[in-house]
C-alpha cells in the first residue's frame, strides 16, 4: 500500500470506531450526514498527509549548509584573507578544502607550496575545521607578500585557482561546492 492509501484506511476505521464508541448502532445504511463527515474526515486526514510532508521538505532545507566565500584584498598591506561562512542552521560535517589551479587540485599545505615556488617566500597561515557550525565563520588562507610585484602575481594565478568545498550534512547527504576565486 502507498502511504495515501494508509491514510484513507485510517480515516475510514477511526470514523467507524467513532460511530461504534459514542453508542450510535451503526447500519451500513448511507446517511447524507455521514458521508459529509467521512469527507471532511478524510479531507482533514489528507492536509495533515500532505503539510506533514511538506514540512519535512522545509526543514530538510534549513538544516542544509549554504556555504559562501568571503575574500579581502588589501593592496596597500599586500594582503588577501579567503574566509568562507555558513548562512544555515545546519553543520557541514567532515568539511575539506581543495584549490584548483589550472586543472590540478591541490590540498591547502601544497597549494601553499605552488604558491611559494611560482611567487617566491611570503607570509601564509591556512587551516580548516572539521565542522564549520550553523552561522559560523572560518579563515581558509591569508597570504602578506612582501611587495606589490608578487602580490599582483599571487592575485593573477588566484584568478585562475578554484575553491573546492566537500562536506556532508547532518543528514548524511554529502555536497561539493566549486567556486572561483580572486578579484576581477
Amino acid at each position: 500500500m502507498k502511504s495515501i492509501d494508509v491514510m484513507v484506511v485510517l480515516g475510514i476505521v477511526l470514523c467507524l470506531l467513532a460511530g461504534v464508541i459514542i453508542g450510535q448502532s451503526f447500519s451500513f445504511e448511507v446517511k447524507l450526514s455521514d458521508l459529509i463527515a467521512l469527507t471532511a474526515t478524510l479531507i482533514t486526514f489528507a492536509f495533515a498527509y500532505f503539510g506533514l510532508k511538506f514540512n519535512n521538505a522545509q526543514y530538510i532545507n534549513s538544516i542544509t549548509p549554504i556555504i559562501r566565500k568571503y575574500e579581502l584584498n588589501n593592496p596597500e598591506s599586500y594582503c588577501y584573507i579567503l574566509n568562507v561562512h555558513n548562512y544555515s542552521a545546519g553543520a557541514a560535517i567532515d568539511f575539506d578544502v581543495k584549490i584548483s589551479l589550472g586543472g590540478i587540485e591541490y590540498s591547502l599545505g601544497a597549494f601553499m607550496h605552488e604558491l611559494g615556488v611560482r611567487h617566491g617566500a611570503m607570509s601564509q597561515a591556512y587551516g580548516f575545521p572539521a565542522v564549520l557550525a550553523a552561522n559560523g565563520e572560518h579563515e581558509i588562507l591569508k597570504l602578506t607578500a612582501k611587495d606589490s610585484v608578487q602580490f599582483w602575481g599571487l592575485q593573477e594565478t588566484l584568478r585562475q585557482s578554484e575553491l573546492i568545498l566537500r562536506f556532508s550534512t547532518i543528514q548524511h547527504l554529502e555536497l561539493n561546492e566549486r567556486i572561483k576565486l580572486g578579484f576581477k
